[in-house]
């Protein structure tokens, strides 16, 4: 076990929590939580959290409210200036809300089924959030959604990947630096601001048998072009790499 994995934890165990280089404590998690959630019907929030299908789902969302506030903090969205944020794969909208509560404008996307699926537009109304469908797929450019954001960011991403379930193959198939190099890019490019940054907290990259640790090729890759990987959470402080000819 690293020093830096030993230090987190004993931070943790003190209630003290380091997010990208700033010391937060979990009262004050905890006390941004509450406020921004006591904007919301709560018992009407309940309600739809649990008519979610799957228990796997439930646990999720109440882990969500915690977790996006966690990461607001880590990305300093408690404090100024206003940003135009766009979330991808926002399923149920939480964290642009969390990121409208902190005075931002903030955009949910995921794909069409998604969106539309109960509780989420349910969800969407209660959180006064605005959504729209967006699709990823490996080489293809995104469509101009009608403005450029300052942070783009994405929780437990998908679009990247394909279990055994959903190919009916006895392997998985995941994105290499290629399909990563192309999006980023195109991100980059085409849908940030100047000075615009972009974070993700990813789902494994590579097949659950191999391990759970990022490929080594993918590693060098995001740091090649500016990312800083710190567990699964993948920061790009500054596109300037990614604008650059490949």
């Amino acid at each position: 076990m690293s020093v830096i994995v030993m230090l987190h934890r004993v931070l943790n165990a003190c209630g003290l929590r380091v997010e990208d280089g700033r010391l937060v404590t979990r009262r004050r998690i905890e006390a941004l939580g509450r406020r921004i959630f006591g904007k919301i019907d709560r018992a009407e929030y309940d309600r739809l959290v649990n008519s979610y299908w799957l228990p796997g789902e439930i646990r999720k969302a109440r882990e969500n409210e915690r977790l996006f506030v966690e990461m607001a903090l880590r990305l300093r969205l408690d404090r100024p200036p206003e940003l135009k944020i766009l979330d991808i794969g926002g399923k149920a909208g939480t964290f642009a809300f969390v990121c409208r509560c902190l005075g931002h404008e903030a955009w949910t996307t995921d794909l069409e089924p998604m969106l539309g699926r109960s509780p989420n537009p349910e969800l969407f109304r209660l959180f006064d959030v605005p959504v729209f469908p967006l699709k990823i797929s490996p080489f293809e450019q995104l469509p101009y959604t009608g403005r450029r954001y300052n942070l783009i960011t994405g929780f437990r991403t998908r679009f990247h990947s394909r279990y055994t379930w959903e190919t009916g193959l006895e392997h998985e198939i995941h994105w290499g630096p290629g399909e990563w190099d192309f999006l980023l890019r195109d991100l980059a490019r085409n849908h940030l601001a100047p000075g615009g940054r972009i974070f993700f907290k990813l789902n494994r990259l590579q097949d659950r048998e191999k391990n759970d640790d990022f490929p080594k090729p993918m590693r060098d890759y995001f740091a090649s072009v500016g990312g800083e990987l710190d567990g699964n959470l993948l920061l790009f402080r500054t596109v300037d790499r990614l604008r650059e000819p490949p």
